[in-house]
């Protein structure tokens, strides 16, 4: 409840500012998150807690055996996926970060629109190797989906 009501505060914030709030999707993306490692914490301490009474307590094996199971595919595999897409989304950070920024005489000369969400790229603009422009966000976004250029498809490269 606690995390709908933080989301619900910061779409609140992004409506009332003139221009968007430019990281919006990385603080949805953390609350989001956080809240699920709240729920993840809490499930697994509740699972340990499960273990434990039977332990003690000598319940039948098909309980201990069905516990496992839960454990396993309830909060072994939802940890493993939510570790592997917190990975995916700072891979792809750090590819926006290795590319060359654009400078501000650049933009001016420009004034062009992102081919993404086709906003007016006036800051926080990277160049593909392709010489493409693009909004840093959005390419964030666009790298957690693939990794080629949005307007030509040329395979990004690492540097």
């Amino acid at each position: 409840m606690l995390g709908s009501l933080a989301i619900y505060c910061v779409l609140m914030v992004d409506y009332h500012t003139l221009r968007g709030w430019q990281s919006l999707d990385d603080v949805m993306f953390y609350i989001r998150g956080a809240c699920r490692a709240v729920e993840f914490a809490v499930t697994l301490c509740m699972c340990g807690y499960i273990m434990a009474t039977f332990y003690m307590e000598m319940t039948s094996v098909a309980g201990i055996v069905m516990l496992a199971i839960y454990t396993y595919y309830c909060i072994v595999q939802r940890g493993g996926k939510g570790w592997k897409i917190w990975m995916m989304r700072r891979q792809a950070a750090h590819k926006v970060q290795s590319l060359q920024s654009a400078d501000s005489d650049d933009l001016e000369t420009k004034k062009d629109l992102c081919p993404i969400c086709y906003q007016l790229m006036e800051s926080d603009v990277r160049i593909m190797h392709c010489k493409h422009h693009f909004h840093e966000n959005c390419l964030k976004k666009w790298f957690y989906i693939q990794d080629k250029c949005p307007m030509c498809y040329a395979q990004f490269k690492t540097t």
